[in-house]
């Protein structure tokens, strides 16, 4: 398979940013990102497969690269009136 997308929670760290990762890479998967917003600022990895588990692809240029998709990534949040986290996914060509 191609890509897959976690995001982690309270109940699920270890599980989100270890057991998952591994279990992907071992089921085929070429990219994982990660997505861990439980702290003062967004932690967003876009993970990359190699022979033997996930790499961390570099920020660069306010984003990350997806080989996969093709594209730059940068995911930022911001609290709207209520107080909630609004969260944008911003994608840009090569």
């Amino acid at each position: 398979f191609g890509w897959v997308l976690e995001v982690v929670s309270r109940s699920s760290i270890a599980k989100d940013k270890k057991l998952l990762r591994d279990a992907y890479h071992r089921a085929g998967g070429e990219e994982y990102w990660l997505v861990d917003a439980l702290g003062e600022t967004i932690d967003f990895q876009v993970l990359v497969a190699d022979e033997q588990s996930f790499v961390a692809q570099p920020v660069e240029n306010h984003g990350i690269v997806s080989p996969l998709f093709g594209r730059r990534f940068a995911l930022q949040r911001q609290e709207d009136e209520q107080g909630f986290w609004q969260y944008t996914l911003k994608a840009r060509a090569l």
